[in-house]
């Protein structure tokens, strides 16, 4: 039995899926694109041992996989997994959540749970909780269950998904993501941003109501197929989460987005300070991208939207 999920990008309005931010903000919304690079799961012959690339470990050391298994009243001697995974750790791309989702789907299907993707995201989002420590958003898992792209926003707070058409422009060449292998870890850059709302900081929630405002003028934009308007919603993502998180990008990353001036809009993927960020630049050529990324020791990608969501591979 073997499973895959894929990675996202935030497009807009990240964090703002995070509780109590969710609840506190009124026009709360992320719009976000499934990508195909993507995590997979397979039932392992070895009970209490998971292989990844050439290695065996012992199930029992990774919480990932104990925290699951306990939610489903499973003992990890009795379940091996193997996973492969195109996802980078810390890349920012929600590869964490994708593998989480991954597990849990196999673990319904295993277990002859015949869920709904509501009851999986819900799940999900309990065991991302757990895991943190601390409040976990929901836009990461959404990416991995429905593909495609996702408008999340929020009735009494709680998240309703509505899938949107992606628009020409965004389909006529692949998506470019530059990647710095610095480690960074979005839940502490995101708990940082809840403190100060939760602290009632005004500049916080000022900016907070100013990434809703930009998610749905990127939203009409995508609607409309807009491409000069989403252009412009990219950018102002960009600025507004560098105010908010003066940190988001490391200095390979500001070095390359100061570079790539006006002819690109650089977004960083999740709560950065390192990992992947994307470059939208319709403009110009890839290798264009490429040297500029080279000069700053990044790597360069190209990845597709992914419209299939979490999937069973051996079905």
């Amino acid at each position: 039995m073997k499973f895959s999920a894929p990675a996202r990008i935030d497009l807009a309005g990240g964090t703002l899926d995070v509780p109590p931010l969710c609840f506190l903000v009124r026009r709360a919304a992320t719009l976000n694109i499934a990508v195909n690079r993507r995590v997979s799961l397979q039932r392992h012959d070895t009970p209490g041992q998971l292989v990844q690339a050439t290695q065996q470990s012992h199930l029992a050391d990774w919480p990932l996989y104990t925290e699951a298994l306990a939610y489903f009243d499973q003992s990890p001697q009795d379940f091996g997994f193997a996973v492969e995974n195109q996802i980078p750790p810390a890349s920012g791309l929600g590869g964490s959540s994708s593998l989480l989702v991954t597990l849990v789907a196999l673990l319904n299907k295993s277990l002859d749970f015949n869920t709904s993707k509501k009851v999986l995201l819900d799940q999900v989002t309990v065991l991302e909780h757990r895991l943190l420590g601390k409040p976990a958003g929901t836009q990461d898992g959404i990416g991995a269950i429905h593909g495609g792209m996702s408008w999340i926003h929020y009735h009494r707070g709680y998240p309703v998904v509505e899938a949107v058409q992606v628009p020409d422009f965004l389909r006529r060449a692949p998506l470019l993501l530059v990647y710095s292998d610095e480690q960074h870890h979005s839940g502490i850059n995101n708990w940082a941003v809840v403190a100060k709302a939760c602290d009632g900081e005004r500049q916080t929630l000022a900016l907070l109501d100013a990434l809703a405002d930009n998610a749905h003028a990127m939203k009409a934009a995508v609607v409309a197929d807009d491409e000069t308007a989403f252009f412009g919603t990219v950018r102002e993502e960009s600025r507004l989460r560098r105010a908010l998180c003066p940190g988001i990008l490391n200095q390979p990353m500001a070095a390359f987005a100061a570079e790539m001036g006006d002819a690109a809009a650089c977004k960083a993927c999740g709560a950065g300070g390192g990992g992947a960020m994307w470059v939208y630049a319709p403009g110009l050529a890839y290798e264009q991208v490429v040297n500029v990324a080279s000069r700053n020791n990044l790597q360069t990608w190209k990845v597709e939207i992914d419209f299939d969501g979490v999937k069973q591979e051996d079905a």
